[in-house]
């Protein structure tokens, strides 16, 4: 028992376990406020089979982050090559079906593109870590950058938010590791150019005669990217979408409020509880609070690049300066679209929107960041001791001063 106790011990950080242990404790509240007609309407459940089984997923997710954070970090750095190329596999089976997710006994779908996020960082870190000493050199770039672009294709058909996502954060990781800046800048102005031309391609093709043809080709998905931005652009506020419910949510919202339970738009919405909770959120109980969870994730970010600095390992830095990007440029991209600053992406709240797998792969994620603190946290124990240890000697006049 003492064995199974130390496993699922909390290590590491206890601000990050803090932050988490807050977000998860609004989902609850929040979840439970807006799942009923996604329950209902998509599910096929009632709402409180619905809500047990996100707090289930929720206890899960913690399990697994405390039985990372107790195992080496070493150990991912290891295994990374396997993990991508499980990852790259499950990607490229999605892309042939045609879907975001594998069904699973148990856990409903899993979603391949939440897991190869991580993964892809890991195997980042791990390139970045073993040839530090070449990063000036041009096709060490490349070979660091293409197996980020691998992932970021495979995902792309079906999730244009997320592929986008890994692309960002594994540029965030080549920076910070010391990869020159001028071949990143160079790569995102070409990368940006070709994916303006391509959307403005997709408008033009998909509102004339060639729509139906091209609705039956591999760039059907193009379509919906298009118009995600027309209606962006030029929004029918007539029209009861979920993106104008999400921002009357947010404008029924006001300062600040105390109405928990009585949203009104979510009972007419089927993503109020992963993609628009942000504005059920603010609906409920006022922008101040918004704001206030917008800091807790900024909090998060923060502490995660002071973890990285503290670690004093390329490796281990570079992991949760990852993972620490992608949870909380996630984060901002939710806030973004709820309140109607940027068009709508399909992207969740982490530790707070509902999402099975997905949730617990965040704890697979946060436990990681975990390993890394544990493991600063034991080197400065043992260097602490060690320099206790040391002897001493004295001078002429009894003053005592420590040997070098």
């Amino acid at each position: 028992m003492k064995k199974i106790g130390r496993i699922f011990h909390l290590s590491g950080d206890k601000v990050i376990w803090i932050l988490c242990f807050i977000l998860s404790a609004i989902s609850i509240v929040f979840v439970y406020s807006s799942i009923g007609y996604t329950a209902i309407k998509d599910m096929h459940t009632s709402p409180t089979l619905a809500f047990a089984r996100h707090v289930l997923f929720i206890i899960v997710a913690y399990l697994v982050g405390a039985a990372t954070s107790n195992i080496g970090y070493q150990l991912v750095s290891r295994i990374a090559v396997m993990l991508y190329i499980i990852a790259v596999a499950l990607l490229f089976f999605t892309f042939l079906t045609g879907s975001r997710w594998i069904p699973l006994p148990l856990l409903g779908r899993f979603q391949p593109s939440e897991l190869a996020k991580i993964i892809v960082l890991i195997f980042t870190a791990r390139t970045i870590a073993l040839y530090h000493d070449k990063l000036t050199d041009k096709p060490l770039f490349w070979a660091t950058l293409i197996p980020i672009i691998i992932v970021a294709g495979l995902i792309l058909p079906e999730n244009l938010s997320t592929a986008l996502l890994v692309m960002a954060s594994g540029l965030i990781v080549m920076f910070f590791g010391g990869v020159k800046i001028k071949y990143i800048l160079e790569f995102v102005i070409v990368a940006v150019l070709i994916g303006s031309l391509g959307l403005f391609v997709s408008y033009k093709v998909f509102h004339s005669e060639y729509a139906d043809r091209a609705r039956q080709t591999i760039i059907a998905r193009a379509e919906t990217w298009s118009n995600r931005v027309d209606h962006f652009m030029h929004p029918d506020e007539e029209e009861v979408s979920q993106e104008n419910l999400a921002r009357m949510a947010v404008a029924d919202g006001g300062l600040f409020k105390m109405n928990i339970g009585g949203t009104v738009h979510a009972r007419l919405m089927t993503q109020a509880n992963n993609d628009f909770i942000y504005s059920i959120i603010i609906e409920e109980v006022g922008s101040i609070p918004g704001i206030l969870i917008f800091l807790i994730y900024t909090i998060f970010f923060y502490r995660c690049c002071m973890l990285a600095y503290w670690s004093g390992r390329r490796f281990g830095g570079l992991l949760i300066l990852g993972i620490g990007s992608i949870i909380y440029i996630q984060a901002i991209v939710h806030m973004c679209v709820c309140v109607g600053a940027i068009p709508v992406t399909g992207q969740t709240l982490p530790l707070v929107s509902t999402g099975g797998t997905a949730y617990i792969i965040t704890g697979f994620a946060v436990g990681i960041i975990q390993s890394v603190a544990k493991n600063t946290n034991q080197r400065k124990k043992a260097k602490t001791a060690e320099t206790a240890e040391q002897p001493v000697e004295t001078t002429t006049n009894n003053q005592p001063i420590e040997a070098s």
